[in-house]
């Protein structure tokens, strides 16, 4: 999907701090829905300028794409899907992100940033950047259609195995079919769609197990 930044020498592609620049994206059809699938569908923003380091300070999400006519005039959708979720699996590496001297002075300056130990302590596998059920605003009602908008970046060891404990989930793409767990793998999104009908408070999480353990695990609440 192309973009217009409106000036010849391409000051949109980087924003300096404390500013803002607006883009305008051109969508042409082949980057919309496909016919027989969803009336929207997810790819994924991440900064360009400095792909690593910008992306491990949280320059990354979602871009979403719906069909003419599933928007009103206030950018909300018209069809049946009343939650839209987005989901970033990653392993995140602070010791490369922008903040990192911020964040020492901040919070640890008497630490020994020097040793092997501080340098892991910085690596973790993370949804969203949270790790061990910290996400907030992950909450519908029974009988809500949600949309979840699943992204995956990272390094090699970024392959996750996404799975939803407590409903199944309908992937369409020309044909429909159910599941409960999916493939990420950096660079990679899907949109997948799931009616809430099973009130609770239920486990999503990587399938990988030292993932698991490492915290990319969070929750999903249906409210009754």
């Amino acid at each position: 999907m192309p973009y217009a930044d409106g000036d010849v020498n391409n000051v949109g592609d980087a924003v300096k701090p404390g500013t803002s620049f607006t883009y305008k994206w051109y969508i042409p059809e082949s980057s919309g829905p496909p016919r027989h699938g969803p009336n929207c569908v997810n790819f994924m923003y991440h900064s360009a300028v400095d792909p690593v380091r910008d992306v491990y300070s949280g320059l990354a999400g979602p871009i979403v794409v719906c069909k003419k006519g599933i928007l009103s005039n206030n950018e909300s959708r018209t069809d049946s899907v009343e939650r839209e979720f987005a989901l970033l699996f990653q392993a995140f590496d602070e010791n490369q992100s922008w903040y990192l001297q911020q964040n020492i002075q901040e919070y640890c300056p008497n630490a020994d940033t020097s040793t092997p130990e501080f340098e892991e302590s910085n690596k973790y596998d993370s949804i969203n950047a949270y790790i061990f059920n910290n996400i907030p605003g992950l909450v519908a009602n029974s009988g809500d259609n949600i949309a979840w908008y699943i992204m995956g970046l990272g390094e090699s060891e970024d392959i996750h195995t996404v799975h939803f404990h407590g409903h199944t989930y309908t992937y369409r793409n020309g044909r429909t079919h159910a599941g409960d767990v999916m493939e990420v793998f950096p660079g990679t999104y899907e949109t997948v769609e799931m009616f809430a009908s099973n009130p609770g408070t239920w486990l999503f999480h990587c399938h990988v197990g030292q993932h698991m353990a490492d915290g990319m695990v969070a929750t999903y609440t249906i409210l009754p």
